[in-house]
């Protein structure tokens, strides 16, 4: 046993050497082989970490949040009020359900624009201890306080979002913000002054105009106390509800004729389509692993072929083929694990200056993913192109016509 040990660490340790006499071959060999696996790499961590930045918001969400609306936006009608009467009463009698209803309205902020900038606020009428909880415009997300207060104690205290925070005076900002917004009250428009209380996350993107106009949209939560106080005007009302009983539940809003959104219908959605990009990340995985197979045993070819004469000269002089078979077989796997080590770095920081770039011109959070389906592949790919590119290219190497090269140099 001792033997055979002795004699792999030493064949290990020619292969290094002859890799180091043949650096500038291997070299470029290395370039092919560099580019073949970064190719095949950067496609998993690319596809992996699209897919995930796509649906992580969707997935990240609990399954058991369920929303409910008028059957029609915009509608204000009383039958529509006793219908979220009726289910409120319903929910009531539900264990481990909870439910909150909020109100909405879309105003501009005159005051606040400019002729280069245009401010729109999403104003959300929740109760005063909502934050935390979900709700839905366009999709689920989050009130998610990152500074200050996360209760409204009463009906002139807001939540705003970063973006609004931002273009408030400056001198606000060293005491107690305030903000001035519209409240329409019994169909008149008027201006009041809300104290900030908590700055809440979801800065959104600018959208700018072709006539130059930068329209930013921002979130304010308000008081739902200032719609029963004040009789405000809304243009759209839900009920936002967590409960396990999503079945029933949504069966229960169908009767009533009121439309139903679910995070679990998304999710699965999500999953579903997810399932259909990794059929399809499968197949071009076949494909680029046969193109790199055959790319591989071209490059191999070529290093072959100039190292026939070394081959040539230790068969003359007694070498076996076994002898030849090692040593060639050593060197592949040499250079290949060289090769994915380079890989790895490479797209490695690839994939974070790509990170950054997303970051600092986009104002995205892209997160660099892989997940262990895509490991797996790679590994199974760089193992088995590593032990067939060894082996082929230690068999071709006995199969070198001795006589006739020794004479040809």
């Amino acid at each position: 046993m001792e033997y055979y040990m002795r004699s792999i660490y030493k064949t290990i340790k020619h292969s290094f050497l002859m890799v180091s006499r043949e650096l500038h071959t291997y070299t470029l060999l290395s370039v092919s082989i560099v580019l073949s696996f970064s190719f095949l790499l950067g496609f998993f961590v690319y596809f992996d970490s699209h897919i995930y930045n796509k649906y992580k918001e969707v997935l990240s969400l609990p399954s058991t949040i369920i929303h409910v609306s008028p059957s029609a936006l915009y509608n204000q009608n009383p039958v529509d009020h006793i219908k979220f009467q009726l289910l409120s009463d319903r929910l009531d009698r539900m264990n481990e359900t909870n439910y909150f209803s909020y109100f909405v309205s879309d105003e501009e902020l005159n005051h606040y624009s400019d002729d280069e900038n245009k401010v729109i606020v999403h104003q959300y009428f929740i109760p005063g201890d909502a934050a935390g909880s979900y709700l839905y415009s366009g999709g689920f997300k989050q009130i998610n306080v990152i500074e200050g207060s996360d209760t409204l104690v009463n009906p002139f205290e807001v939540l705003i979002d970063e973006r609004l925070f931002s273009m408030l005076p400056l001198q606000q900002t060293g005491g107690i913000p305030t903000v001035v917004l519209p409240v329409t009250i019994n169909g008149v428009t008027v201006l009041k002054e809300f104290t900030v209380v908590g700055i809440v996350s979801g800065r959104k993107e600018s959208i700018s105009t072709s006539s130059g106009v930068a329209t930013h949209y921002c979130d304010v939560y308000m008081s739902r106390d200032l719609i029963i106080d004040y009789s405000c005007n809304y243009s759209e009302m839900g009920i936002c509800i967590v409960s396990p009983y999503i079945v029933q539940i949504t069966q229960l809003v169908r009767s009533l004729g009121l439309e139903v959104i679910t995070t679990d219908y998304f999710q699965r959605q999500a999953v579903d389509q997810i399932r259909n990009q990794i059929i399809l990340k499968g197949s071009i995985v076949i494909i680029m692993f046969t193109l790199l197979g055959l790319n591989l045993y071209s490059s191999f070819s070529n290093v072959l072929k100039e190292r026939r004469y070394e081959i040539g000269v230790k068969r003359a002089v007694g070498a076996s083929k076994k002898d030849i078979i090692t040593q060639f077989f050593f060197e592949g796997i040499v250079v290949m694990g060289a090769n994915i080590c380079i890989t790895l770095l490479l797209v490695l920081n690839l994939a974070v200056i790509y990170k950054l770039i997303q970051r600092v011109f986009y104002n995205s959070q892209w997160i660099i993913n892989i997940n262990p389906h895509s490991i797996t592949l790679f590994a199974f790919c760089a193992i088995t192109l590593s032990l067939s590119s060894g082996f082929v290219f230690a068999f071709q190497s006995t199969q070198v016509e001795i006589i006739k090269y020794i004479k040809a140099e």
